[in-house]
């Protein structure tokens, strides 16, 4: 059974999967509550299996790029729960899980690429471009958009642009025929269920000791000088 953690985004979602199968799952889009939902949503879903946490074969979380506050709510409760109960840590990358979980709810014929897009403020998101097959076509890092990004892509194939930084990539690139947008789209814990199995079954576990989120980029705060 393995434990699912997903706080890297607007939504704060748990599950837990059986052989790559949803078991369980809880979700809430509350503003700021990651927090304060992520463990009661834990404790739910081992009471919704009837068991405790020596049920659980490993944790595996979402672990970035993406909210700086979110992302290290999940490593914090995801390393406490392994060194607790002694179990693996398994770590996934955002934008891959994206690409992944937009498969998982959406069946679309054809080749084609994705690129998950997550805001990083101004015109700046984090993304990446994977193929159907989740192989990188554009590895993860932060991106300053333009009306010009991905023009060679959408010149050849068609390109699904997804997540909330899409929305504004839409406004600046207008209606081109090889793109298309999903900016509501959010990932959810249940979508990393076949990822993390995976990596289960290949014994591909995190040093949860000096496991930490990857950010893609520094974390900056605004000081206030008084004077």
């Amino acid at each position: 059974m393995l434990l699912h953690l997903e706080t890297a985004g607007a939504v704060c979602s748990a599950a837990l999967s059986l052989g790559g199968n949803l078991v369980a799952y809880r979700e809430s889009a509350e503003p700021r509550a990651h927090a304060a939902l992520l463990t009661v949503f834990i404790d739910e879903l081992l009471t919704q299996a009837g068991i405790d946490a020596m049920g659980i074969d490993a944790v595996s979380l979402s672990a970035g790029p993406g909210s700086y506050t979110g992302l290290r709510i999940a490593s914090s409760v995801a390393k406490g729960f392994c060194y607790a109960a002694g179990k693996p840590l398994i770590a996934l990358n955002t934008l891959q899980l994206m690409a992944s979980g937009f498969m998982q709810d959406n069946e679309i014929a054809g080749n084609y690429l994705i690129c998950p897009m997550i805001d990083a403020r101004r015109d700046e998101v984090f993304s990446a471009v994977y193929n159907t097959d989740l192989s990188i076509v554009k590895a993860p890092a932060p991106e300053l958009l333009t009306g010009e990004s991905y023009a060679e892509m959408l010149a050849k194939q068609t390109v699904y642009f997804i997540g909330d930084g899409a929305a504004k990539f839409s406004v600046m690139l207008g209606t081109k025929p090889n793109a298309n947008f999903n900016p509501g789209f959010y990932l959810k814990a249940k979508h990393q269920a076949a990822l993390a199995t995976q990596k289960f079954e290949n014994q591909q576990f995190e040093d949860v000791a000096y496991f930490e989120p990857d950010y893609l980029k520094e974390f900056y705060t605004t000081a206030v000088v008084k004077k």
